[in-house]
């Protein structure tokens, strides 16, 4: 028997699946040219994409600050030293030569009397004092005004008959005293009044160099001696030690003792009053405590030379004469200075003046 179906509709084999007919919208995407596999491969990824797990975003990385070291005081610096062209330094330089040259005998004669008079060895030490101090102030003298020139005749017309008439008369000292007041009167004609004003301390302060005139060292000396011998015979007299005093000269039971010029303590004074003078100056602290520390420096050393001569008195009556004149009294010099030294520094605490000035 003939079967006339088409070959869609053939009966399949025995042991084969049956053939389903062909879906009529698939043949159709067909014969339109759709390619399903790549549609299905789209979708796919898609929903891959979706369900993909999101990614975590990675942890900030905490960026280590480096250890803030603690910020140190800061030091105000040094005034800057001023740029100076050298042709401006040819009038002062010239000005300078010619002093030293018109000075040369009496500043040969300042240097010998430093090396031989025992009451002014510190004299080498106060022009260099001097010149450090304007040394440390230059930096900030170039910012000052240039005024008051004029008024420098005010200093330097007695300047110049002091000087004449002391070299006339061949007084050394004085002719010292006017080489100062050149510096300061030339100091004013050339850099003004403002400027003066800074430098006016180490300038005077030169005037501690100058030896005073053998005339004039006895006229101050005597006084001293005998206001030292009674502070001193005093002050045994009340500790109950029996002594006499006659004028320089304190006289126990067993010991005399004389105050000699060497021992009035004027030496002793004539340092302690530039120190004071200069410590003054360099403590920070209102005028008038400046001039009591001044002030005080004399009677200071005055006081320490009187302790000297009662140590000297109290040795010589309880081990006799050879011990007191011996070792310690040339040591006393020393002792003196020392005690008149911590005196000024006594002074100095009770008025409350423990800074120095940060400008020099």
């Amino acid at each position: 028997m003939t079967d006339n179906r088409g070959p869609d509709q053939q009966r399949p084999q025995p042991g084969e699946a049956p053939k389903l007919p062909p879906d009529p919208q698939e043949s159709a995407s067909v014969s339109a040219g759709v390619d399903h596999s790549e549609l299905l491969d789209d979708v796919l990824d898609i929903a891959e994409a979706g369900v993909a797990a999101p990614e975590m975003p990675a942890p900030p990385v905490q960026k280590r600050s480096a250890p803030v070291e603690p910020e140190s005081e800061e030091v105000p610096d040094a005034p800057p030293m001023p740029q100076v062209d050298v042709v401006d330094l040819l009038p002062s330089l010239a000005i300078a030569g010619l002093l030293v040259y018109l000075f040369r005998a009496n500043l040969g004669w300042l240097f010998q009397t430093w090396r031989l008079d025992e009451y002014y060895t510190h004299g080498f030490l106060i022009p260099l004092i001097s010149g450090y101090i304007i040394y440390r102030q230059a930096g900030s003298l170039a910012a000052l005004p240039k005024t008051g020139h004029v008024w420098s005749i005010v200093v330097l017309v007695p300047t110049i008959c002091l000087h004449f008439a002391a070299t006339y008369l061949d007084v050394n000292f004085a002719i010292s005293f006017a080489l100062i007041g050149w510096l300061i009167g030339l100091t004013w004609l050339l850099w003004g009044w403002p400027v003066l004003t800074r430098l006016l301390f180490p300038l005077a302060f030169l005037g501690f160099m100058v030896p005073l005139g053998k005339l004039l060292i006895d006229q101050v000396s005597q006084p001293m001696q005998v206001l030292g011998a009674k502070m001193a015979g005093i002050s045994a007299q009340m500790l109950g030690m029996p002594l006499r005093i006659e004028g320089v000269s304190l006289e126990t039971p067993g010991y005399t003792f004389e105050v000699a010029e060497a021992c009035s303590g004027l030496k002793s004074a004539i340092a302690m009053l530039a120190l004071g003078a200069l410590l003054a100056y360099l403590v920070k602290a209102p005028t008038w405590k400046r001039l009591v520390i001044f002030a005080s420096s004399l009677p200071v050393a005055i006081l320490a030379n009187a302790i000297r001569i009662w140590l000297t008195v109290m040795l010589g009556t309880a081990l006799g004469h050879e011990a007191a004149e011996g070792f310690f009294h040339t040591a006393s010099g020393m002792i003196v200075f020392v005690l008149a030294f911590l005196g000024l520094f006594g002074v100095t605490v009770l008025l409350k003046c423990r800074r120095l000035r940060d400008d020099i």
